[in-house]
């Protein structure tokens, strides 16, 4: 082989080798962006999940919160209810147990009783008596009552 053939095949090699070297380095290149790109749209796609998430959380707990709202003001109201109930019962037996007493002979004994300590502490002069119609036929026993 003759010396330019030579040269020829040194120079020939050397552009080969530095073609190779420059294919490796923009493979690598491509693959550093390929995966640093890949990394982004996984963390990108981890973020957006992660928000997904954290919003269908906030979404379930706005839910029960509010069912366990509800639920508190209907017990709230059935309390209310309740006791509105108890209320009047007990103010419709305290009525009727009134009723029952002024028609016995404790009740005429218990306003008499009544009538004198209020004159007692009462300085001296008139004073006026009133009662419901029912009471009418004490009328005569609380004046005597009276002094």
């Amino acid at each position: 082989m003759s010396v330019p053939e030579k040269k020829l095949d040194k120079f020939e090699s050397a552009v080969l080798k530095d073609a190779e070297e420059q294919r490796s380095k923009i493979l690598e290149e491509i693959e550093e962006y390929r995966k640093s790109e890949l990394e982004k749209a996984e963390e990108e796609i981890l973020h957006e999940a992660y928000i997904m998430i954290q919003n269908e959380i906030a979404s379930i707990k706005n839910k029960h919160s509010r069912k366990i709202s509800l639920t508190e003001l209907e017990g709230r109201r059935n309390l209310l209810k309740l006791r509105e109930e108890l209320t009047g019962k007990v103010f419709d037996e305290a009525a009727s147990k009134i009723v029952d007493f002024s028609k016995t002979d404790d009740y005429k004994n218990y306003m008499i009783d009544l009538v004198k300590k209020c004159c007692d502490k009462m300085p001296d002069g008139d004073i006026k008596i009133e009662v419901k119609k029912d009471d009418l036929s004490l009328a005569d026993a609380l004046i005597s009552a009276s002094g």
